[in-house]
């Protein structure tokens, strides 16, 4: 009960020091909470997580992806050129609105969630909804994903 009464006091000597000493302290409680509210929400809603690399900025290859490798000696021409028209792998740019930016090496038949997905994911003021999530990436593809505002 003492706290509760120090508490109040301290509260109306803060109030009236900056020019709200004839409101009720209840109305300044409840103002003070939807303000903290109010702010964490909206450092939950709009806080990016990363932030975006310039425009124009250079291009980060994915770490994850495996060298090209050379063909071994003696092989035949036939031989290498079967295995090139038989990809295993695709190369996507996603760009954009993306936690990591930059050029991945993705399995064939993979989605373009999944290129979004290992560039970081979209960031909180991207667009994911102007994309086709469900569509096939194509070997040397850019994958753009735009924020709110574009």
């Amino acid at each position: 009960m003492h706290s509760e009464n120090e508490f109040r006091g301290r509260l109306e000597e803060v109030a009236r020091r900056v020019g709200l000493g004839g409101v009720p302290v209840g109305v300044l409680v409840t103002g003070v909470v939807v303000l903290v509210l109010a702010t964490a929400l909206a450092v939950w809603r709009f806080w990016p997580g990363a932030v975006a690399p310039e425009r124009g900025a250079g291009v980060e290859v994915s770490k994850a992806a495996s060298p090209v490798e050379a063909p071994e000696a003696g092989a035949s021409t036939r031989e290498n050129a079967s295995s090139s028209t038989t990809a295993t792998a695709v190369w996507v740019h996603v760009v954009g609105a993306v936690r990591r930016p930059g050029v991945y090496e993705l399995p064939v038949g993979s989605r373009v969630g999944q290129a979004i997905e290992r560039a970081g994911g979209v960031l909180g003021n991207g667009a994911a909804e102007g994309v086709n999530m469900a569509r096939p990436v194509v070997d040397g593809e850019q994958i753009a994903v735009p924020t709110r505002g574009e």
